[in-house]
C-alpha cells in the first residue's frame, strides 16, 4: 500500500506499508527543491515494484507537471570465481560474480576492486571502474595473496559488498609435460580459467600444428580438430580443459616442454562418461593405481578397456590392474554405462 500527499501545501510526501496499512514507513519528501515553492495535487501509480508520482509544481511561477519514480538499489553481487582460498599458478586471473537483476529493471553496473589487503581496497589495488560485465580481468598480478570484492549500482544507488574473497598467485607451481615430435596423447592437470585453445597451449605456440579430441556425445561428428594452418572457421575445436584427453601433433624436432598452468584442483573433478570410447583427461595431483584412480567407477561392470599412448616409444599401453594412471596423460576409456567419473585429486 502506498500513499502520497501535500505536506503543508509546500512539499509532496510519500510513505508505504507492507502489512495492509497497519504500519507505514517513515515519510519521504518526493520533490527535490526545498523551501517556499508550492507543490500540490499528487497522483500515484504502481507498476510491479516501481512507484510513480506526478504533481503540480510552482517553482517556475506557473504550475508545471513534475514527475518522480522510486528507485531500489540492486542487490549485492555474489562471487563465483576464482574460488575462495584457491591458489593460481598463473598470474592472469579473471574475477567473476553472479549476474544481478535490478528491482526497477535498470541496467546494473559492476565495480570490481582487488588489492593485497583484506579490505580488498587499500594497499596495492586495482579497479575495473563501472562496467556492465559480470567478469573482469585485472592486470597480471605478482605472487602473493589477493583480496577482491564487487560493488553494484544502477547509477542511482550503489550496493556495497559484505564479502571479500581471496586467492593466492604462486607462479612457482607449474607442471611440465615433455612432448615428443609427432603425436602425443596428453591431458591438462590444472583447471583452466580461460579455456581458449591458443591460450592454454601458449607455452608451446609455434611448436605444434594440430590438436584433436574425440567427443563421444556427438555421434554424427565425434572428432574435433584444430589445425593451425586452417582459418578459424574451418576448425571445430576452439576450447580445451582438464577433463579432455588431447592429441597434440608436435612439429619441433626433438620435442618440446609443455608448461601447464591454471588452478590446482582442491576437490574431485567430474568427467561424464558415455557408452563407448571416451577420450578423457586425468585431472589429479598424483599418480594412482587403476582401482584408486577409477574411484567410483568399477572396472569390468562399468569400464572394460583403458588405453594410453606412449609418445616416446610410439606404443599403445593397456592399463592393467597394477598399472598407474599418470598425471599429464590422456586416456581412452571404453565405458559400458552412462556414468560420472569422480576423478580423485
Amino acid at each position: 500500500m502506498c500513499v502520497a500527499w501535500e505536506g503543508g501545501s509546500i512539499d509532496i510526501y510519500f510513505a508505504n506499508s507492507t502489512d495492509g496499512g497497519a504500519i507505514f514507513s517513515p515519510s519521504q519528501r518526493v520533490n527535490d527543491d526545498i523551501g517556499a515553492d508550492y507543490q500540490r495535487l499528487p497522483s500515484l501509480a504502481l507498476r510491479n515494484r516501481t512507484i510513480y508520482i506526478a504533481w503540480q509544481d510552482n517553482r517556475n511561477g506557473n504550475y508545471d507537471i513534475y514527475f518522480s519514480r522510486s528507485n531500489y538499489a540492486p542487490s549485492m553481487a555474489l562471487p563465483i570465481s576464482p574460488p575462495n582460498g584457491f591458489t593460481l599458478i598463473d598470474n592472469k586471473s579473471t574475477l567473476i560474480v553472479a549476474p544481478v537483476i535490478d528491482p526497477d529493471n535498470d541496467t546494473v553496473y559492476y565495480n570490481f576492486t582487488i588489492s593485497d589487503q583484506p579490505d580488498a581496497e587499500s594497499g596495492i589495488n586495482y579497479s575495473s571502474g563501472w562496467i556492465t560485465s559480470t567478469s573482469w580481468k585485472p592486470p597480471p598480478l605478482p605472487n602473493g595473496k589477493w583480496y577482491w570484492h564487487t560493488y553494484t549500482s544502477d547509477m542511482w544507488n550503489t550496493t556495497a559488498p559484505n564479502w571479500a574473497w581471496n586467492f593466492t598467485i604462486d607462479t612457482t607451481q607449474s607442471y611440465g609435460i615433455q612432448l615428443s615430435e609427432g603425436w602425443n596423447l596428453i591431458s591438462i592437470p590444472f583447471i583452466q580459467m580461460d579455456t581458449n585453445l591458443g591460450n592454454v597451449l601458449n607455452s608451446i605456440s609455434g611448436s605444434y600444428d594440430a590438436v584433436q579430441w574425440y567427443n563421444v556425445s556427438d555421434s554424427s561428428d565425434p572428432w574435433k580438430h584444430n589445425h593451425t594452418a586452417k582459418p578459424p572457421y574451418m576448425n571445430d575445436l576452439h576450447n580445451i580443459d582438464h577433463t579432455m584427453g588431447l592429441w597434440i601433433h608436435v612439429t619441433k624436432p626433438g620435442g618440446v616442454l609443455f608448461e601447464c598452468s591454471g588452478i590446482l584442483p582442491s576437490e574431485n573433478q567430474s568427467i561424464n562418461l558415455h557408452k563407448g570410447w571416451n577420450l578423457v583427461g586425468y585431472p589429479s595431483l598424483s599418480n594412482k593405481t587403476r582401482e584408486a584412480a577409477l574411484n567410483n567407477i568399477t572396472f569390468g561392470p562399468d569400464v572394460d578397456w583403458i588405453f594410453t599412448f606412449n609418445a616416446s616409444s610410439q606404443k599403445w599401453e593397456q592399463i592393467g590392474e597394477f598399472d598407474y594412471f599418470e598425471r599429464g596423460r590422456g586416456y581412452w576409456l571404453h565405458s559400458k554405462v552412462e556414468k560420472t567419473w569422480e576423478v580423485p585429486i
